[in-house]
């Protein structure tokens, strides 16, 4: 019985022996062994806690609330029988909820994942495990609303590759056309341990145990050091024959390695008069971005785990506490990336050219060049941005009577 041939439906299907007793009541009844966690590590897909770089400290089932290592994300209460995964319930509110069953279908065992709302109810994931007879996986699907994914697992004493297809959702009662997707190899220790897992189809590094040994800040430090010299490397093998005036690396909080990269030249720095004195300073509207054409500086490949792994971290920070590390990263790297490109030939470069970074959805570009740069550099900055600013006001001040006095009119007139 293979679940492929009938994934659509499996998907859709919210089978009442699964989820009619899956009630927060039900669930703490006493008939099954209660547990609580704090994140959802509870996927079939072998290895994942390497692949998505889970932190092992919250890959843990409490006893109890009051013991778990925090509440901000919510509760997920876990049920046990018979020392196997029943089901688990992410608590989001009244009524509301994320509830997943654990079942066996022939001789593979699933996991189904769905959202609850009150009455409403939707699909979310399903995922199908088959083992051999010596415990190892053979196969894996997981399917979602508009795609699912199959990976084949090749054992040998070398480790195990990974061979993964993909094809997007079908009708029910159609098979998915499966196209090749990845290729991924898991290494081992000697003492059986998962060493590294490389994507072999990107030729990049997805996990290295090495780094379970580095403190985030000693990760940061090799972070900053591995763009430098990268950044340094990329632009000797292929010169940018154009003149920059800013090298602007943008970063996402959610994510904030690697950067996207813009190589802004002279004449993208221009504003119109009533214009955001910073508003050129924005990585898509630049010529030479590395998510467009240019192809220059590639931040991705073999660092990839280390990369990872520091988002991760970051991701269990509190919002100023990453900030402030994202923002100090940012201000270490810019300094000794403009010394490096200043001493060098390496970029053609204006009498003013910087280095400089932005998060891009809280455009502190501002509050960031105010740290960056010294005092009598920043100051005509700040003078006309307090000069924006005050004009600005004037302008809604201005708006604001007008729509009192029913000027507004007037325009369309």
């Amino acid at each position: 019985m293979n679940p492929l041939e009938q994934i659509a439906e499996l998907f859709s299907t919210v089978a009442p022996e699964h989820f009619a007793n899956l009630s927060l009541d039900e669930l703490m009844s006493g008939e099954y062994q209660v547990g609580f966690a704090s994140l959802d590590f509870f996927s079939l897909e072998p290895f994942v806690q390497y692949l998505q770089q889970l932190p092992p400290a919250r890959c843990t089932i409490y006893p109890s609330v009051d013991e778990m290592d925090t509440t901000a994300d919510g509760i997920i209460v876990v049920a046990l029988q018979g020392r196997q995964l029943h089901a688990t319930k992410y608590l989001i509110g009244d009524d509301v909820s994320y509830d997943t069953a654990f079942y066996s279908f022939g001789d593979w065992s699933c996991r189904q994942q769905i959202y609850r709302n009150g009455a409403e109810v939707k699909p979310i994931v399903i995922e199908f495990l088959r083992k051999d007879a010596e415990g190892y996986p053979v196969t894996f699907i997981t399917a979602r609303e508009y795609g699912l994914k199959v990976g084949d697992y090749e054992w040998s004493e070398a480790g195990v590759r990974i061979i993964e297809r993909s094809a997007r959702m079908p009708e029910v009662g159609v098979a998915p056309e499966l196209t090749p997707y990845m290729e991924s190899l898991v290494e081992f220790s000697s003492t059986g341990e998962v060493e590294i897992i490389r994507n072999l189809t990107q030729n990049s590094i997805v996990y290295d145990r090495s780094h379970e040994a580095l403190s985030l800040a000693n990760m940061l430090e090799q972070a900053s050091s591995v763009l430098h010299d990268k950044i340094l490397a990329d632009l000797q093998a292929a010169p940018v024959a154009n003149t920059v005036g800013c090298f602007l690396f943008e970063y996402s909080d959610q994510g904030p390695l690697p950067p996207t990269i813009a190589l802004i030249q002279p004449h993208e720095i221009t504003q119109e008069e009533d214009d955001y004195p910073l508003l050129w300073l924005n990585a898509p509207d630049c010529e030479l971005f590395t998510e467009d054409d240019f192809d220059g500086i590639r931040l991705h490949g073999e660092h990839d785990a280390l990369f990872d792994r520091i988002n991760a971290q970051i991701e269990e920070l509190d919002y100023e506490q990453a900030d402030q590390l994202i923002v100090a990263f940012y201000l270490t790297l810019c300094r000794r990336l403009q010394d490096s490109l200043l001493s060098s030939s390496l970029l053609q470069t204006t009498e003013d050219f910087f280095v400089t970074a932005r998060e891009f959805s809280a455009c502190n570009e501002a509050v960031f060049l105010q740290q960056l740069w010294p005092e009598e550099r920043w100051q005509p900055l700040a003078a006309a941005l307090e000069q924006f600013a005050a004009a600005q006001a004037e302008r809604e001040l201005a708006m604001i009577r007008r729509l009192e006095a029913g000027d507004w009119q007037d325009d369309e007139a």
